[in-house]
């Protein structure tokens, strides 16, 4: 019976380390690059992500640093399984969910200015890799409270 439940929580891990690989740190790393605020009325000015200024000098390059954290942070998670690894994404995701509402509220607040697509991609990276990767985190922080 023991070894289903390692099996079904190796998997379980295995597959939300995935998810959150894909559908978080791939879309934060790729918006990060892209445009984070656009002018929509004349179309003349587009800002990228790591070379907008809204809370630091470059806050696409803090989340570009922070998804590329958690994308390698997930690959360990993926074969190691460790708990306190498995906590890494989630922290990174989170402080990337923060940034990335933070900038929205920033860019809207500037006149004619609107939220580009890519700060989009960030926010909606890292809500989806905050939520696989704490599933991560839950299900090795289980199966360790269960195993000990």
């Amino acid at each position: 019976m023991e070894a289903v439940v390692v099996k079904r929580a190796s998997n379980g891990v295995a597959v939300g380390s995935a998810l959150a690989f894909v559908f978080g740190s791939i879309l934060v790393i790729t918006g990060s690059l892209m445009s984070w605020a656009n002018d929509p009325v004349l179309g003349l000015l587009s800002k990228k992500g790591t070379g907008f200024q809204g809370i630091t000098p470059s806050d696409g390059l803090v989340t570009l640093v922070l998804g590329i954290l958690s994308a390698i942070s997930l690959a360990i998670v993926f074969v190691s399984k460790r708990k306190l690894i498995a906590l890494i994404p989630v922290l990174a995701f989170s402080i990337t969910l923060v940034l990335a509402v933070v900038n929205i509220i920033i860019v809207s607040g500037r006149g004619i200015l609107s939220p580009g697509r890519g700060i989009y991609m960030v926010l909606g990276g890292s809500v989806a890799g905050m939520l696989c990767s704490m599933s991560c985190y839950q299900i090795i922080a289980d199966f360790t409270r269960d195993k000990a």
